[in-house]
């Protein structure tokens, strides 16, 4: 995964104001360290947070698959979707809630 690709999307995720927190990218198993091709992101569930969040994966990736996340699905019954970049080095789950 190229950390420095990831900051720069979070980076954008601050410019367009997205509320976020990341809990998941990396861990520790037994001590040795693991880091994942994944990021989970946790989003504010509102409107104008996911449509922002829509806004900086577009500022980040051209990729018309990004419009295939909607509010609809993050706010209802299917809290969680997982965004895959064009470039397919990692992927980001992004969940409005758990359970």
């Amino acid at each position: 995964m190229d950390y420095g690709r990831v900051m720069q999307l979070l980076a954008g995720f601050g410019k367009r104001g997205v509320t976020y927190a990341i809990f998941r990218g990396g861990g520790l198993n037994h001590g040795v360290a693991r880091f994942s091709e994944d990021i989970v992101v946790s989003v504010a569930p509102e409107w104008a947070n996911i449509t922002a969040l829509k806004a900086a994966l577009s500022d980040a990736y051209d990729d018309p698959a990004i419009a295939e996340i909607t509010a609809d699905d993050l706010l209802g019954d299917c809290p969680a979707v997982q965004y895959v970049p064009p470039d397919g080095e990692f992927h980001i789950d992004i969940v409005t809630r758990l359970g």
